[in-house]
């Protein structure tokens, strides 16, 4: 049989299987039948997903205004003391950071746990087509990402430097903005999955190594933007020069540097220079390292293949899970722990959890390394107690914002993949399953509440007192929040995925479950913003939200329990 006969293959440009697996793949992805799956809509019409995120994007509008005020500030400030060169810096470092972030986990699941790998590997196909088509796949998911991120200060600081190709230009360097991520981590997955193929513990080497990977890729990050290091005559001398910090921000990174002589040099010669070495550079690694990473694909693979074949979520979690619920006495526990082992049986959920858990606290020590004993006389003069109360308030409301954007309640049933079919013939009521859920959710929010609570007391110096209300407000806060998520999930969850890594990061219903969350936390706020202002004490401030949270964590709690009888008869797997 040819290539050209195969089903699937079949394109306008025949002879071109590369071609017509790229297309085949995307149409997969981000055709209205993959959308409609990725957002749990099931069957629908053929433009309803695209409307559906027509109205995902409208919902992120009041978050994008922000960033561009916030773009439109920075680059204001920078574009008048001279160094517009630093907005296309941060753009990029704000965007490749994210990209990261992102890529790790993505590429792991794409590459090496998706369930068409098997198939494909089948057909006559060469490692490196089938990974370099998975590779476009992933990179046009990681460029839409890092479309906000990216785009908003690219296009502020536009009209302010006045090149005429500026916008060509720019187009172009946020179009190979994720290249050199991608590449990194394509590279550190491939070698990563290689090595640890044979191992005992491979799962457990996984998740550890890409955290490792990820906590140095922010040690570098920070080591290459401390501007401190270079002493503060260096720094004086640079500052009266047009562009001078651009060659101290880009430090051991010169791609920061070529993207901002692109669109900020001051001649055109400069500004052509600059893209082609930064396009050339950019491209030119993700090519080399996809040559050199499909050497390796193959031996990362073994029996990844034959688990998703076997469907990994299905004969061999059923048993685990019967195990749990034969030998645990209390069904709401068997529920926890077959949700744990849900989450930990599949590295690339597990890094995404513990990521999520990790981020802020790296962020946060990397930044009080290159800066905070320099701060902490600043942030001690935060001593008055109605400056500490506010703060109280808005940490708590920060971390009910995390809670509601760490992706475990608003995938605590997409997670289950086939194995919810079980969920609905154990003889343990739906209510039942859905409290085990919910508690194995507060278990990490309460990770994740003791983290912050430490943030507060090492950033802002808190004392003892408020760091208790902080924690029980936070707690407490968690609690709707979570329980949002699971309300969310349950009515959009996303069972059928063909890599893990759809059902977590690439699930936009955990964007909605977010965008719930952050509007009743936003309401929340505005009852005790409002208090605040007509002359409410502190106490009252604290009662109010207590009060507040309490019943409408009571009110939505018995919501869920009525969705869970409902939506678990009516799930089809």
């Amino acid at each position: 049989m040819s290539v050209q006969s195969l089903p699937g293959l079949r394109k306008s440009g025949r002879g071109r299987p590369f071609l017509s697996l790229v297309g085949t793949q995307l149409k997969i992805e981000y055709g209205g039948r993959g959308i409609s799956e990725k957002l749990g809509l099931g069957e629908t019409k053929r433009f309803s997903p695209y409307l559906y995120v027509i109205f995902i994007a409208i919902g992120f509008v009041p978050l994008l205004v922000m960033l561009f005020k916030l773009a439109n500030a920075l680059c204001t400030a920078l574009v008048e003391a001279g160094q517009p060169g630093l907005t296309v810096i941060m753009a990029l470092v704000l965007g490749q950071m994210f990209v990261f972030f992102m890529a790790i986990s993505h590429l792991m699941s794409a590459l090496y746990y998706s369930n068409d790998l098997e198939t494909l590997l089948g057909l006559p196909l060469s490692p490196w087509q089938i990974m370099s088509a998975k590779i476009v796949v992933v990179y046009l998911g990681e460029l839409i990402f890092a479309l906000v991120t990216v785009m908003p200060f690219l296009i502020v600081l536009g009209p302010k430097v006045h090149v005429t190709e500026y916008w060509i230009y720019a187009l172009l360097v946020f179009m190979l903005a994720p290249a050199v991520p991608i590449a990194i981590s394509l590279l550190a997955v491939v070698i990563l999955m290689r090595v640890t193929n044979r191992a005992r513990k491979k799962d457990l080497f996984r998740v550890l190594f890409g955290l490792l990977f990820f906590v140095l890729i922010l040690g570098f990050q920070y080591a290459n933007a401390n501007l401190a290091k270079y002493g503060p005559e260096s720094a004086v001398s640079l500052l009266l020069e047009r562009n001078g910090l651009v060659q101290l921000a880009a430090g051991y990174y010169p791609i920061l540097k070529w993207s901002a002589w692109a669109l900020t040099a001051e001649t055109p010669l400069a500004r052509a220079g600059g893209l082609f070495l930064y396009c050339g550079v950019s491209a030119g690694a993700l090519v080399l390292m996809t040559s050199i990473s499909q050497r390796w694909f193959l031996g990362g693979v073994g029996r990844e293949v034959r688990s998703a074949a076997n469907d990994r979520a299905g004969t061999r979690g059923e048993q685990k899970a019967l195990t749990l619920l034969a030998k645990v006495h209390s069904p709401r526990l068997a529920v926890m722990l077959r949700d744990h082992r849900v989450l930990v049986r599949t590295p690339n959920h597990l890094l995404t959890a513990l990521l999520n858990l990790t981020v802020i606290p790296l962020i946060m020590l990397f930044g009080y390394i290159g800066g905070g004993s320099e701060l902490k006389p600043l942030l001690g003069m935060i001593n008055d107690p109605r400056v500490v109360d506010i703060l109280s308030l808005i940490v708590a409301g920060v971390n009910g914002l995390f809670v509601g954007l760490n992706q475990i309640a608003s995938t605590a049933v997409s997670r289950e993949g086939s194995l919810f079919r079980l969920s609905k013939v154990i003889p343990v009521p739906p209510e039942e399953q859905v409290r085990g859920k919910l508690w194995y959710c507060m278990c990490y929010a309460l990770v994740q509440t003791a983290i912050t609570v430490v943030a507060a007391w090492v950033v802002f110096g808190v004392d003892l007192l408020h760091l208790w209300l902080i924690a029980g407000l936070s707690a407490l806060a968690a609690w709707p929040v979570s329980i949002i998520g699971l309300i969310n999930d349950l009515y959009h969850p996303k069972l059928t995925w063909t890599d893990p890594q759809q059902a977590m990061k690439g699930n936009f219903q955990t964007m909605i479950a977010g965008l719930f969350a952050v509007l009743y936390l936003v309401l929340v706020g505005a009852v005790i913003r409002t208090l605040y202002i007509f002359g409410v004490k502190t106490v009252g401030l604290y009662c109010t939200a207590f009060g507040i949270l309490l019943v409408s964590g009571y009110l939505l709690q018995g919501f869920l329990w009525d969705t869970a009888a409902k939506r678990y008869s009516e799930i089809e797997v």
